[in-house]
Parts: C-alpha cells; sequence; structure tokens
C-alpha cells in the first residue's frame, strides 16, 4: 500500500475504530527490530535513525495481566530514535551490538541491513508527555532477558 493509500485509509477512521492501548508495565521486554527510517529533530535539525520494535514476551518478573485482562502483546510496537551525533554514537553501537554482536571494524552503515529481525532485549519504561499523555521509551539494551 503507498503511503498516500494509507494515509488516506487512516484518515478515514472512525473514533470508535480506533486502537488504544496502555502503556506497558516497566521491566525488561524481549524486542524483534523491524524497519528503521531517517529522522530529523524538529528543535535543532539533528539526524537521526528511528527504529520499530515488535514486543515479543515480557521478563517474568513483569506482571502479565492488566486488572481482568491478560496483557496482550500481538500488536504492541515501541520505537525509538537514536541520533547521529558524535557523543551519542556510543548509544547506538550498544543498541547495535545487543542485537548482532560485536561490530569490530564494520561501519554502522556495514550493519543496519542485518538488524532487521533480529531479537534484542529492551528495558522499557513509562514517561509522561508534556501533555500529560503516558507512553512508552525503551532506556537501555542487552542481550538476555534479565
Amino acid at each position: 500500500m503507498k503511503m498516500a493509500d494509507e494515509f488516506i485509509e487512516l484518515l478515514n477512521t472512525t473514533g470508535s475504530e480506533v486502537k488504544t492501548f496502555e502503556p506497558l508495565p516497566m521491566g525488561w521486554y524481549r524486542l524483534c527490530v523491524g524497519d528503521h527510517r531517517k529522522v530529523i529533530s524538529s528543535r535543532k535539525g539533528t539526524p537521526g535513525l528511528q527504529f520499530r520494535f515488535m514486543v515479543v514476551e515480557p521478563a517474568e518478573n513483569i506482571a502479565t495481566e492488566q486488572g481482568d485482562a491478560e496483557l496482550d502483546l500481538s500488536d504492541r510496537v515501541l520505537h525509538s530514535t537514536f541520533w547521529i551525533t558524535e557523543n551519542a554514537m556510543q548509544m547506538l553501537k550498544k543498541f547495535v551490538e545487543s542485537c548482532i554482536g560485536p561490530m569490530g571494524d564494520r561501519s554502522f552503515t556495514d550493519c543496519l541491513a542485518e538488524l532487521e529481525g533480529a531479537t534484542v532485549v529492551g528495558l522499557v519504561e513509562e514517561r509522561t508527555s508534556s501533555m500529560g499523555q503516558q507512553f512508552n521509551e525503551i532506556t537501555s539494551w542487552t542481550t538476555d532477558l534479565k
């Protein structure tokens, strides 16, 4: 589906059809790396890479029930953005190496192709936006569930 078609389809969605999600409970989750896209920050114009993640499973210490309902992860998607600046490259390196192992002498460009479909473990935390909306943010990466 073309982006323009998807845009129109989404705008034709009724309010009752919109899915709402409560933030995931804080903790470590196994994530599958999806696609990525180039982004530019609106504040300073900093370039970055935004990755999409499908939530596979929580660590054992996370409650899998929310009230009366089981925590449904089937449609849960998270995003994480890595800014491409000299000081921030260490965070991108930690993420890449948590997914595919040591980079060695390979460039980030060389490693990007290997990331889609890789499994990584991320620490998911709950944050509150300036408008009071709660959302999840992935704040740390590792190769094993805690």
